[in-house]
């Protein structure tokens, strides 16, 4: 009998391996939740797809789960690049430096 398992993740793969023990021919088939938009990642994340799951990873000048990303104040932290005659302005995913007035 050929058997096809939607969903790759532990069930689906312990279930596709104890049909094809049983004599069956089985498929696995992954489902890509990054492409059919049911990861759920926010919206300053990438989403990767993996065998069975996928991952979600916080973009750079963020910092979180990948579920949820907040925005590093790179100002605030220092961890900033301005110059001392430059002020540093927080942006969303950046920073902008500024020169001073004098």
């Amino acid at each position: 009998m050929k058997i096809a398992v939607v969903g790759t993740g532990y069930v689906g793969l312990v279930s596709g391996t104890c049909f094809a023990e049983m004599g069956n021919d089985v498929a696995c088939v992954d489902i890509d939740e990054c492409a059919d938009g049911t990861a759920g990642c926010a919206a300053n994340a990438q989403c990767q797809n993996l065998d069975g799951s996928f991952s979600c990873t916080c973009d750079a000048s963020f910092m979180g789960d990948g579920d949820s990303c907040d925005d590093v104040d790179e100002c605030l932290l220092g961890s900033h690049d301005c110059g001392d005659q430059a002020e540093c302005i927080n942006r969303t995913g950046s920073f902008e430096c500024a020169c001073r007035e004098g």
